[in-house]
C-alpha cells in the first residue's frame, strides 16, 4: 500500500504522490489527505494541493474543498 498503478500496461507501481495514499492493493490512484485535492483535470501522479484559507476537504470522497462554515476557520 501506499502506492498506485494508473494502468494495467504500467509494467510497476509508483509511489503516492506527496499528501496522498493509496489503502488498497492494485489501486489504480491515490486519495488526496484531508485538506488536500486535485483537480479532475491532474493526472493521477501530481501531488495534492492544499485546500485555500477559508475552506476544507473533510473526507477523501470529496472532490473539491468547500468554504468553511460561518464562524470556523482553516
Amino acid at each position: 500500500m501506499g502506492s498506485y498503478r494508473a494502468l494495467a500496461t504500467d509494467g510497476s507501481c509508483s509511489k503516492c504522490p506527496l499528501h496522498s495514499y493509496s489503502v488498497r492493493e492494485g489501486s489504480t490512484s491515490c486519495a488526496c489527505d484531508k485538506g488536500y485535492f486535485r483537480s479532475e483535470t491532474d493526472p493521477a501522479s501530481m501531488p495534492c494541493t492544499p485546500c485555500k484559507m477559508g475552506s476544507y476537504r473533510a473526507l477523501a470522497t470529496d472532490g473539491s474543498c468547500s468554504k468553511c462554515p460561518l464562524h470556523s476557520y482553516s
